[in-house]
């Protein structure tokens, strides 16, 4: 049977994204159910039911189950991937995790511009905190206080997210020894 607590940690990762890889086939979140007991206020997690089209195109559904014992296995990955096991099958099952919808601008080492796009995260206060005080004005320093009770002194600077002006959702690594077709302005 499978541990509670390990179904429970799936189920938050499951939460958290628009869609997984279940095996090779992409599985959007609206067809993946996640049930609760209903008699508890603790409500556990009973069962996540993840709904896909099989080899075949039919409707398939994988029921993985806390509370019968299925011989199912549910394990995490180093790479943050899960394993899925029973008599009959294994899956592997990776969450897809979105890119960021928030950019921090930087130009020559200084913070420009915080910027999203979406639209709900515009107007939303930032702190950009730079502990490099060498230069800065006493009336410029912050008391930073830190998780380990002490505190440290930094530079605070308060900014608002921006609407981008860049396409955040497709920014991708150049490799530099790749034969780029385009050219890039710097």
């Amino acid at each position: 049977m499978i541990d509670p607590r390990i179904l429970a940690k799936f189920a938050s990762d499951l939460f958290n994204c628009p869609a997984i890889m279940l095996g090779d086939r992409l599985v959007s979140k609206n067809d993946i159910e996640i049930v609760r007991e209903t008699w508890t206020n603790a409500r556990p997690i009973r069962w996540v039911s993840i709904n896909y089209k099989n080899e075949f195109g039919e409707d398939s559904s994988l029921k993985i189950d806390c509370v019968r014992d299925y011989g199912q296995k549910l394990s995490s990955n180093s790479d943050g991937s899960w394993t899925f096991e029973d008599m009959e099958s294994s899956f592997n099952i990776s969450i897809l995790v979105p890119k960021s919808n928030i950019a921090v601008v930087l130009e020559g080492g200084l913070v420009q511009a915080v910027i999203s796009q979406e639209a709900g995260m515009e107007g939303i206060d930032v702190s950009v905190i730079d502990y490099d005080t060498c230069n800065a004005d006493a009336s410029e320093l912050y008391a930073i206080p830190q998780e380990d009770g002490s505190v440290s002194t930094a530079v605070v600077t308060e900014l608002s997210v921006e609407r981008a002006g860049i396409d955040i959702a497709n920014i991708e690594w150049i490799d530099p020894d790749a034969n780029n077709s385009q050219e890039l302005s710097m």
